[in-house]
């Protein structure tokens, strides 16, 4: 899978389950030792279409409207 913002790839089982541990909103890219600092790229809302199913996804963003 390749994130879109950023063009970072990644095994789609592995950015799933990082999706849905990460807990923070806005999904940020995975990518921590990039030069300059942490990539800034996020995982956009299409993307989290693609990667989880319907009650994955419901569960993400009712997460993500608690934590705003």
């Amino acid at each position: 899978v390749c994130l879109r913002l950023c063009t970072h790839k990644f095994c789609l089982g592995c950015l799933k389950e990082y999706v849905k541990t990460s807990k923070k909103y806005p999904c940020p890219c995975p990518v921590q030792n990039h030069p300059g600092g942490p990539c800034r790229g996020t995982v956009e809302q299409r993307e989290l279409q693609d990667l989880l199913n319907k009650e994955e996804l419901e569960a993400y963003l009712i997460e993500e409207r608690n934590a705003g």
